[in-house]
């Protein structure tokens, strides 16, 4: 015998076995990705707080690591976002679901994508400033290379 059985109660025994239709099915399906979605913005909103105070430190490798790391997870993140409303059109046209519902997903679904790009600008502006507060060497040396090309460019014509 199956644990499982034992400590959950029987409507929450396998899908396969239900009588829902396949639309309910792909709806809870979807509200299961919706609240996936909402807990990746929450890591996010967790991740700005913990990374701000650690800017202090100008540390420059450290502003890229993050800088890449938000810029790599953003573009996940709107991948979801866009796919998630290409299966809630598909929904919509395929399936018999009340408008209510899917106007209803689609517009927690924006939510969310707002909150991010909130918490995503937000860490773009902080970094920015941070970074603009403690030179880095990369900058230093790129002027120094770049004055050399610019002379010989100008006694050249």
């Amino acid at each position: 015998m199956n644990i499982a059985t034992l400590v959950l109660p029987s409507f929450f025994s396998p899908m396969s076995t239900s009588t829902l239709s396949n639309s309910d099915r792909n709806l809870i399906e979807f509200t299961r990705c919706l609240y996936k979605l909402k807990s990746v913005v929450n890591e996010l909103q967790v991740f700005e707080k913990a990374v701000k105070p650690s800017f202090a430190k100008g540390d420059y490798d450290y502003f890229q690591q993050v800088n890449l790391y938000l810029e790599q997870s953003f573009q996940k993140f709107n991948h979801l976002c866009k796919v998630l409303l290409i299966v809630l059109t598909k929904l919509e046209s395929n399936h018999p679901v009340r408008q209510e519902r899917i106007n209803s997903y689609r517009q927690e679904l924006i939510i969310e994508w707002k909150k991010a790009i909130k918490v995503r600008q937000e860490l773009v502006i902080f970094i920015e400033k941070s970074e603009s507060q403690f030179p880095s060497i990369s900058d230093e040396d790129s002027d120094t290379t770049i004055e050399p090309f610019t002379s010989s460019d100008s006694s050249s014509s």
